[in-house]
């Protein structure tokens, strides 16, 4: 009886990637032994002596059989496991990818799949020469070029991914038109020609752009360059710098109060300005109202203080706005006068008012110096005139008339009748008006409008009639 071979000897089973071309298997029989190859078929099939190539369309693990016979018998089949092991996903890229003429590009990149490995081919979409590192585009011309990568996963490269990289021009700077401002105004935002545009402030390099337009600032006089670029296709042009011009904005006019007298003539208004300067009066207005580069004409009618309001541009700039202080001083009143009267040839005195910063004058309205002493030597009227002024103001004139009176003649007196020495003498008589007694008194003395009464003694009778 004939006894059955044993298993036949197999090397380590393979292992392929998906769609990887494979080799047909191997196996050792004993000496003088047949292989009987049954491909998958671990029972039953046809056995060929032909070893089998492995497919490999499908991942996964893959039992193939083999056996040996010797002397007519076959023994058992032994097992081949192939691994085929799935291709990986081309890597992620991002496409399009857009480069700007003449500017420098990054190396290219990818996102392999965890614990992949990339390799890239340059331009080459099928063969080339593979690289692990990847590619830096060139931007000397326009126009798209396409770079291939692939990924390596547990051994197996996956499809090539393409890159396309996009060379573009690069765009003129915008276009953009100066400000001009005066010193703390409210600035508008700036703004230029072109797409997209980003803006800079004053940074002619670097800082953070904004797609915000630059407010200028208007507290700091003198130029600034404010930036902007625009972008097309994705390529930034160089930065224009916007002049901003802030002028100076010129302080408030310097002003003089002003008052004056009721009824006179107003002054003109005048306010002193910076050289080169130009007045704007508004009249009564602190605020708004309609400017005027001539002064408001004054009215001396009413009395009173009024605000007026002037402001001064410079250069197209106009400063704050001054006040100026209009009093219109009222006319005092004529002083108070009373009629005076004086004796023909009597000494007279200097004639008074009541009132303050009198000025007298005569019937002629002729300015005398101080307060006349009228004459006395004519008999009948005279008349003075007088004001008085106050802050300035000179009032209306009050009319003072002042009577000369003539000496009325001695009054008639009656000789009375003899006194006995011891008798009760009686008061004496005169006719006469307004009868002044002064006893023995020729000259000096004190008047009585008591009638005298005769002394024990002899006397002397004088009676002066005062008018």
């Amino acid at each position: 009886m004939k006894g059955k071979p044993g298993l036949p000897t197999t090397p380590p089973a393979p292992t392929y990637c998906q769609s990887q071309t494979a080799v047909a298997l191997t196996a050792t029989s004993s000496a003088s032994a047949v292989l009987n190859w049954y491909g998958i078929n671990a029972t039953g099939g046809t056995a060929t002596s032909i070893a089998t190539v492995p497919t490999t369309t499908q991942a996964g693990v893959i039992n193939y059989y083999v056996s040996q016979s010797l002397n007519g018998c076959e023994g058992p089949r032994a097992a081949i496991a192939v691994t085929v092991k799935s291709t990986p996903l081309a890597p992620s890229v991002t496409s399009p990818i857009i480069a700007c003429q003449t500017r420098n590009a990054d190396a290219l990149s990818a996102i392999p799949s965890s614990g992949g490995t990339l390799t890239w081919y340059g331009t080459a979409a099928s063969g080339g020469i593979p690289s692990g590192s990847a590619p830096t585009p060139s931007t000397t011309n326009l126009g798209s070029i396409t770079y291939y990568v692939s990924q390596s996963v547990n051994g197996c490269e996956s499809p090539r991914a393409a890159l396309t990289v996009t060379v573009n021009a690069i765009p003129a700077a915008p276009t953009a038109t100066s400000a001009t401002y005066c010193e703390n105004s409210q600035a508008q935002p700036l703004s230029a020609t072109g797409q997209n545009l980003k803006w800079y402030g004053t940074s002619s390099s670097g800082g953070t752009a904004s797609s915000t337009p630059s407010t200028p600032s208007t507290t700091i006089l003198g130029t600034t360059l404010y930036y902007v670029s625009q972008t097309v296709s994705g390529c930034e042009s160089a930065r224009a710098g916007i002049p901003v011009l802030v002028k100076d904005t010129p302080v408030a006019p310097t002003t003089a109060s002003i008052d004056f007298c009721q009824g006179t003539s107003a002054p003109t208004l005048s306010a002193t300005l910076v050289t080169n300067a130009s007045a704007n009066w508004y009249g009564t207005f602190a605020n708004g109202g309609t400017p005027s580069n001539n002064p408001p004409t004054l009215s001396s009618s009413t009395p009173g203080t009024t605000l007026y309001y002037v402001s001064q541009t410079l250069s197209g700039c106009e400063g704050p706005r001054a006040s100026l202080s209009v009093r219109v001083k009222a006319l005092p009143v004529a002083p108070g006068v009373s009629p005076v009267s004086f004796c023909n040839n009597s000494s007279a005195q200097p004639l008074t008012a009541a009132g303050a910063g009198l000025k007298w004058y005569d019937a002629s309205d002729n300015v005398l110096g101080a307060a006349p002493t009228p004459t006395t030597s004519t008999t009948g009227t005279q008349t003075y005139k007088v004001s008085q002024t106050i802050e300035g103001c000179e009032g209306a004139k009050a009319t003072l008339t002042v009577t000369i009176n003539a000496i009325p003649a001695a009054p008639t007196g009656n000789s009375p009748n003899a006194y006995c020495e011891g008798n009760t003498a009686q008061p004496l008589l005169a006719s006469g008006q307004n009868l002044k007694w002064y006893g023995t008194s020729q000259t000096g003395g004190s008047g009585s409008s008591n009638a005298t009464v005769p002394a024990h003694r002899p006397l002397l009778l004088e009676v002066l009639l005062i008018m």
